[in-house]
């Protein structure tokens, strides 16, 4: 098992740490957090299965207040 230290981690100043990349300027990082459809469609089906269960709910309601037609 490897032994780290955790205390030195959690002190280091990860701002100063230069690496091999320069830092994203702000306007590139703001389109990293872009909202994107990753389910294509998959809004329509909820808005679809809502409306079935909202009709078949009216059903029932109808049906509990005023009796089987």
């Amino acid at each position: 098992m490897i032994d780290y230290d955790y205390n030195k981690l959690a002190k280091m100043d990860f701002f100063k740490i230069k690496g091999k990349h320069k830092s994203m300027p702000m306007s590139e990082r703001a389109s990293i957090f872009m909202p994107f459809n990753a389910l294509e469609g998959y809004k329509e089906k909820l808005r679809q299965a809502e409306r079935e269960h909202a009709k078949q709910f009216e059903q029932e309601e109808r049906i509990y207040k005023y009796g089987k037609k």
